[in-house]
């Protein structure tokens, strides 16, 4: 998918026009000394801020290969796989921190993903996860039901190319993630772009989800 070779010039583009993407790094604590896994990693944008704060273990992860090689030609220093995320290829209660951006929003299974982050990571570890509000997701339903889940949702990304995701609701979203065995330490729907571009009605772009395990 032509989507998927060109999503790392997209990514860059896109958070240094809209800086509040980046917002989930604030809640991070220091890195020094901790292990970390990036669950989709795409081009290693976050990776690379990662590894600039020595972590012990710095690790990622995408399905797209051409992204998990320009991911390390960009973070050297990191091990990065080309694994699913419903299927992580690292060993139990290995990382301290997971971080997923924009990853387990492209999945009809969101049950999967969260397992597998929860296995990985240490007792006391901590997951830092960023989807798609369903919101905005909502706002490209052709039905524009909120219920009408597993919908595929079609929108613009860049050169004419859609992105295709299907559609959670927020209760879905927590109780997967409860069910997955996390407690939920935090919740946070946040704009992307500034108020002033909205034009009509103004709806968060995504939502954060800090979890303990």
């Amino acid at each position: 998918m032509k989507y998927k070779s060109d999503f790392a010039q997209f990514q860059s583009e896109y958070t240094t026009k809209y800086p509040n993407s980046l917002h989930m790094r604030t809640y991070l604590p220091p890195l020094k000394g901790k292990s970390v896994l990036d669950v989709g990693c795409g081009s290693g944008i976050d990776l690379a801020f990662f590894a600039s704060q020595k972590p012990k273990k710095l690790a990622g992860c995408d399905i797209s290969p051409e992204l998990v090689m320009i991911a390390k030609q960009k973070v050297p220093s990191a091990e990065i796989r080309n694994d699913s995320f419903s299927y992580i290829s690292q060993k139990n209660e290995v990382f301290d921190i997971v971080w997923s951006k924009y990853a387990l929003n492209c999945t009809l299974d969101i049950m999967t993903p969260l397992k597998e982050i929860y296995r990985v990571l240490k007792n006391n570890g901590t997951a830092y996860i960023q989807v798609t509000h369903p919101f905005r997701t909502l706002s490209f339903l052709k039905s524009k039901d909120y219920f009408s889940e597993k919908l595929l949702v079609e929108y613009p990304v860049n050169n004419g190319e859609k992105l295709v995701e299907p559609h959670h609701t927020i209760s879905s979203w927590i109780n997967a993630i409860t069910e997955a065995g996390f407690q939920i330490i935090k919740c946070e729907e946040i704009l992307n772009r500034p108020k002033e571009e909205y034009t009509e009605v103004i709806t968060p772009s995504a939502i954060i989800f800090i979890l303990k395990k």
